[in-house]
C-alpha cells in the first residue's frame, strides 16, 4: 500500500479490553489494529475468491478453506475475527463500504488460526513471495526497484479465461487508482508486469467540452 490511509479507520473509538475479571481493562488504541486488519482482509478477499472458484471446478460445490496466519506481535486473532464478522453483517446490511468482499461460501471463521512461520512452509513461501515483492516495489527503503526475484513469479498468479489473462487474484495494490500514489516509471513497469492497465495507473485527463 503505498500513501494509502483510512480515515475513517483511524478515528475509530479506542478499544476497551478486559481483563478475566470482566470489570478492569486496558485502553488499547485502535489505530494500532486497523492497518493489519484491513490488509489482511484485502488478501483474504482475492485468496478465498480464487478458492471458491476452484472449488466449484473441483467439487462442484463451495467448500471451507483452512486459513492460517502467521504469528506476529500486536495480532490478536479473536479481534480479527470480530472484524470479519462484523464485515459479513454489513455485507448482509448492504452497508458495507470496500468494493469487494470475502467469499463467505468458502469461509468458517473457526478455521482461521494463527501459527508460528518457522512451523509452517506454507508460512514460509508467503513470506518469501512478500519479501521479494517488498524489494521490487518499495523504493523508499531499498532505493531501488529490484524485480530479480518477483519476476520469477509472474508464471505463478492466477490466471483467467482462454486468454490465460491474469485474474486480479495475485497482486493488489492501494489506493485502488494507483495513478494517486505518483508511481515511479519502475514502480509502474512492476505493476504492469502483474496485470494492472491504463485504468488503474495513468491518471485522467481533463475531460474537454464537444465542439
Amino acid at each position: 500500500m503505498i500513501n494509502y490511509r483510512n480515515v475513517r479507520a483511524e478515528r475509530a473509538a479506542d478499544l476497551r479490553v478486559y481483563s478475566d475479571d470482566a470489570t478492569s481493562f486496558t485502553i488499547e488504541p485502535r489505530r494500532k489494529l486497523w492497518y493489519s486488519h484491513m490488509v489482511l482482509k484485502a488478501l483474504l478477499e482475492r485468496a478465498t475468491e480464487w478458492c471458491l472458484a476452484r472449488s466449484h471446478r473441483d467439487y462442484g460445490e463451495p467448500r471451507p478453506v483452512a486459513i492460517t496466519i502467521a504469528q506476529r506481535g500486536g495480532f490478536y486473532l479473536d479481534r480479527f475475527k470480530t472484524y470479519l464478522e462484523k464485515d459479513r453483517r454489513n455485507l448482509a446490511a448492504g452497508t458495507n463500504t470496500l468494493p469487494r468482499n470475502l467469499a463467505w461460501p468458502v469461509v468458517d471463521l473457526d478455521l482461521i488460526t494463527t501459527a508460528p512461520a518457522s512451523n509452517v512452509a506454507g508460512l514460509q513461501l508467503a513470506d518469501i513471495v512478500s519479501g521479494s515483492f517488498s524489494r521490487a516495489v518499495d523504493e523508499r527503503r531499498f532505493h531501488s526497484c529490484d524485480t530479480r526475484f518477483v519476476a520469477n513469479l509472474g508464471w505463478r498468479i492466477a490466471r483467467k479465461g482462454k486468454g490465460r489473462r491474469i485474474a486480479g487474484w495475485g497482486v493488489t495494490g492501494l489506493p485502488w487508482n494507483l495513478w494517486e500514489a505518483n508511481l515511479s516509471a519502475d514502480q509502474e513497469k512492476l505493476f504492469r508486469m502483474f496485470g494492472y492497465d491504463d485504468e488503474k495507473l495513468v491518471r485522467p485527463g481533463p475531460i474537454l467540452p464537444e465542439d
